[in-house]
């Protein structure tokens, strides 16, 4: 288990600071995101972590990070496959976009909520395409239940805290008979949220029951 710490970008630090003090933050065009329940306001300053939110009328605010660059150097350290988890639909797309420019079209499969009618098919991509290095994926759809054993390196690109999707998306990468070290890293924000998520995981607390 590893773990590469993330800097934000000025944007993200206003709105994690303005929204962890007072539990609201004003966007672009005077647009403001607000949080009435603490745990909402978690769920906030993880998306903020994220590089996206959503402002009080629904709408999607995309606000600049440096964590899709910090995955993609991890990811020059490595040349087999990978398993990239994500905790939004937004960030499936934007990592999978993000993998596809850097390693070329075709390069990134993607298995989550929003393809149900393709993923089967990306899926089988992913294991048997030398070109596809890389399953992104949300733990909530592709966590359970499935075998991933042709990748050696889990990539948590934002982790929620659900203990149970974190444990059994672990055990994706993993085959009977299999004798390959897998390495498990996690992309962290230091001293935000994102350091709180991991360490009650790590000590097998459902944070989410907790509070």
């Amino acid at each position: 288990y590893m773990r590469r710490d993330v800097d934000l970008t000025e944007e993200q630090e206003k709105h994690y600071r303005e929204m962890k003090l007072f539990a609201t933050t004003q966007l672009a065009k005077a647009k403001h995101v607000t949080a009435t329940q603490v745990i909402t306001q978690i769920m906030r300053l993880h998306q903020i972590l994220c590089g996206h939110t959503k402002d009080e009328d629904g709408g999607i605010h995309f606000i600049p990070e440096k964590r899709t660059a910090a995955l993609l150097e991890q990811l020059e350290e490595y040349d087999g496959k990978a398993i990239i988890w994500c905790s939004y639909d937004l960030d499936i797309r934007k990592v999978a976009d993000a993998l596809d420019k850097e390693y070329g079209k075709g390069s990134a499969a993607k298995f989550w909520g929003g393809n149900r009618s393709e993923r089967e098919a990306e899926e089988a991509r992913f294991l048997k395409d030398d070109a596809c290095r890389f399953m992104v994926s949300t733990t909530a759809a592709g966590g359970r239940g499935r075998t991933w054993p042709v990748a050696n390196l889990d990539i948590y690109y934002s982790s929620n805290n659900d203990l149970e999707q974190r444990a059994q998306s672990e055990e994706r990468p993993k085959a009977v008979g299999k004798t390959t070290p897998i390495a498990y890293v996690d992309l962290v924000a230091p001293g935000t949220v994102d350091e709180k998520i991991i360490k009650a995981l790590r000590n097998k607390i459902n944070m989410a029951a907790v509070i």
